[in-house]
C-alpha cells in the first residue's frame, strides 16, 4: 500500500460515507491487511481513469486507512473460521466477523 493513508477503489456496491471496507490481500498473503473508512461514494470514474486501468466499473469510492492488521491474525483460516465463505469480490463481514475485526488490539 503506497505511502498516502487514502486512496480510491473501485466502488461495484452500494456503500455509504463511513462504512468500514476491510482490504483481502491473496496468495501468498492470504489475509485482510487493512481497514479503509469510506470518506467518498458513487464518485464518476473519469474517462482518463476507465482508460488506464480499462475498468468495467464507472464509479470508484474514496477511502481514507484507519487500521494496518497483523496477517497472522487475519489469515484465511481465520476468516473461515469466523464464517467468510468466499474472498472473491466484494461482500459483506459475516457478524462473528466483523466482532472479531474490531476486538483485535492494535
Amino acid at each position: 500500500m503506497a505511502a498516502t493513508d487514502e486512496t480510491w477503489w473501485h466502488q461495484s456496491t452500494d456503500v455509504r460515507a463511513g462504512d468500514h471496507v476491510y482490504i483481502y490481500v491473496a496468495s501468498p498473503v492470504k489475509a485482510i491487511l487493512w481497514r479503509f473508512t469510506v470518506t467518498g461514494a458513487n464518485v464518476p470514474l473519469t474517462d482518463d481513469e476507465i482508460a488506464e486501468y480499462k475498468s468495467k466499473w464507472r464509479r470508484k469510492m474514496i477511502l481514507k486507512r484507519d487500521r494496518e492488521y497483523d496477517r497472522a491474525k487475519t489469515g484465511l483460516d481465520t476468516l473461515k473460521m469466523y464464517g467468510l465463505s468466499s474472498v472473491r469480490g466484494a461482500r459483506r463481514l459475516p457478524t462473528a466477523l466483523e466482532e472479531y475485526m474490531e476486538s483485535l488490539d492494535l
